[in-house]
């Protein structure tokens, strides 16, 4: 099963997950407190995180995800965690955090 770790500021959060798991999905489970204004449902940015390791392992952008980030996530490095799936282990950092 896919490890999916978060780093938010010198913490770390991470587990293991059945592969085609959101990357939003993971990081409730994991209690990682990424804004997802939509719920889900690709129609904000709130939940983009940049990807330290294993783009390679994410599902590729769909329509829904490049219209609203743009299709240079090759070169920023940000996707949706509402949209990525997970197909193998990746590292993450959530660019917007919910204060606890």
């Amino acid at each position: 099963m896919p490890k999916v770790t978060f780093l938010m500021d010198g913490d770390e959060s991470s587990g293991d997950f059945e592969s085609g798991t959101r990357l939003l999905h993971a990081a409730q489970k994991l209690e990682v407190p990424i804004i997802s204004t939509c719920g889900g449902q690709p129609s904000c940015t709130d939940c983009r995180v940049k990807v330290l390791q294993g783009m390679e392992n994410l599902s590729k952008p769909e329509y829904a995800e490049v219209s609203l980030i743009g299709s240079v996530s090759h070169i920023t490095q940000e996707r949706l965690s509402c949209q990525a799936k997970v197909r193998g282990d990746v590292c993450v950092q959530p660019l917007r955090l919910r204060r606890r």
